[in-house]
This record gives structure tokens, sequence and C-alpha cells, in this order.
């Protein structure tokens, strides 16, 4: 699917694609929340492939070096680019992000800076306005305080 004509172990990351998105919260044993479907993004460009399936979403960006890692054998973005992916797409609310956020800190997968760091970009293009847009400190507060212990698995 995402480079079919070369075998997974010969595969270079991120080029041929990574998980992401809630697939990648999945892969991380974080939250119990389903998806779109099974998440990838891949590189722009005019050989980028196309998914006829309806379980396979595929996003375009960039996914520079330090933005993506392997877990459990899956090339999948990191905690930090995961938030931010969920942040830009509108699809979880800031409660939902701040339960997110919790859950990669108590688990130890991310600190603050990493998240905080991810979310820098994601300032400028977020569908969220002002200062939530970007703020880990805003995203945690929007947590609820009776819902931060959101399911949470580490998959190791």
């Amino acid at each position: 699917m995402l480079d079919p004509e070369r075998p997974g172990w010969l595969r270079d990351a991120p080029g041929c694609g990574v998980v992401s998105h809630a697939t990648a919260l999945r892969v991380y044993g974080i939250g119990d929340r389903p998806g779109l479907g099974v998440e990838f993004t891949l590189p722009a460009g005019p050989a980028r492939p196309r998914s006829s399936h309806p379980g396979i979403v595929l996003h375009s960006g960039e996914v520079a070096a330090d933005e993506w890692t392997t877990r459990s054998d899956l090339f999948v973005t990191t905690p930090a680019r995961t938030l931010r992916d969920l942040t830009y797409s509108g699809r979880f609310d800031l409660a939902e992000l701040g339960r997110v956020a919790h859950a990669f800190l108590r688990t130890h997968l991310a600190n603050e800076t990493e998240l905080a760091r991810g979310l820098e970009v994601t300032a400028r293009t977020s569908p969220y306005s002002g200062e939530t847009a970007g703020s880990l400190e805003s995203i945690l507060r929007a947590a609820d305080e009776d819902s931060v212990d959101f399911p949470a698995h580490p998959q190791r």
C-alpha cells in the first residue's frame, strides 16, 4: 500500500509513510476513541499513492526526521507530532486534546517541552483561534478535571 514494490524491511521512513493521527494514538496505547480508519502521513508529490480502500486514510505532509520514531516495528509519528496532527485536524475538541496530552505526560512517552515544541507550528495553522490554538498549557487546562485519567496503556 505505502510502497508495495519494496519489502517492509527495505522501506525508509518517512518517505514510505508513517502511522499518524488517531492510529498513532492506538499504537501508543493512548485513548479509546476510534479514528477515521488506519491513518498514514506521506510526503506530498505526484508519486504519492492514493487509497481506494475506505479503511485507509492518507494525509499529505512532510514529517521531519525528529517527528517520527519506530514503535511496535512500525514507523509512527512522535507523541509531539501526533498531538500537533490531532490539533490541526480539528476532529478532537480541546478537552480531548488535553486528555491526550496528559496521557502522553503520565506515561512518560513525552515531556512538556517536546509537546509544547510540537505545537508551535500548530499555533499558526490550527482551526482553533487565539492563545488556545498552540498553547500546551491551554490544552492541558481544557481537559476536564475528572477525565484526566484518559485510558493509557503504553505499548512497548
